[in-house]
């Protein structure tokens, strides 16, 4: 035992001597096979620095894009094909030929003479007067066109009417007459309101005229004219003709 540990002790002197001898001598090709594992060893402990290659980026190059041109197909129209008008043909209707129209003469008649003395007239002294209807004024007011104007009046005052004519004819007319109504006393009495003076025209022998008597009184129910009174005047009027004139009563 002794042996084999001095031979062992021997041998790591040696290889620690070459040791020492390759360190001052440098490296030799001759070195043996001890050696080179030694310097392996060596080597291994101390590892190289990683040294790392830059990384070098290519350049993108962008291919340019070509557009493809458009190209634009002809628009072809079509030729519009009109239709031919047709016309109507125009149809003439027939001229028919107006006859002439005959002239007719017309001759005028005579208006026949009124009855004489008038019916339903009371008289005096050859002088004529009658209060007519409701029915007979609308009669001759539809016949004598000059009365409506004065007529319109009536609509909202109460108006009487006379007709009148004389055997001789007079040069003009007055007329006095009377308006009545309820008494606002008492109803049931007729009071009197006022009093109506009218004058006009002057009429032939033996022709009937129509004078409205018209007041200003208001129309209303119970109102009417009474006691009229006709005078026919056979010398010129010393006032004005036509005229009305109405003056009221208070005391009723």
């Amino acid at each position: 035992m002794v042996g084999s540990v001095n031979r062992h002790t021997s041998r790591m002197s040696l290889v620690v001597a070459v040791a020492v001898a390759l360190s001052l001598a440098g490296t030799s090709p001759g070195l043996s096979a001890t050696t080179k594992a030694t310097t392996k060893a060596t080597t291994k402990a101390t590892p190289k620095p990683v040294v790392k290659k830059p990384v070098v980026k290519k350049p993108v190059v962008k291919k340019p894009v070509v557009k493809k041109p458009v190209v634009k197909k002809p628009v072809v129209k079509k030729p519009v094909v009109k239709k031919p008008v047709v016309k109507k043909p125009v149809v003439k209707k027939p001229v028919v030929k107006k006859q002439p129209l005959r002239k007719l003469k017309v001759v005028p008649l005579a208006s026949p003479s009124p009855l004489w003395p008038p019916k339903g007239f009371s008289s005096s002294s050859g002088i004529y007067a009658k209060i007519p209807s409701g029915t007979e004024l609308i009669g001759i007011i539809s016949a004598q066109k000059k009365l409506i104007p004065s007529l319109a009046l009536c609509e909202k005052d109460a108006c009487g009417a006379v007709l009148v004519a004389s055997s001789t004819g007079c040069i003009w007319w007055e007329v006095d007459s009377f308006i009545y109504g309820p008494s606002t006393a008492d109803p049931k009495i007729q009071a009197e309101y006022g009093t109506i003076r009218t004058t006009a025209l002057g009429t032939k022998p033996k022709v009937v005229a129509t004078i409205l008597l018209i007041s200003t009184e208001p129309l209303i129910n119970g109102v009417f004219v009474k006691n009229v009174q006709a005078k026919c005047w056979p010398s010129a009027a010393p006032e004005k003709v036509p005229n009305n004139t109405y003056i009221p009563n208070d005391s009723h």
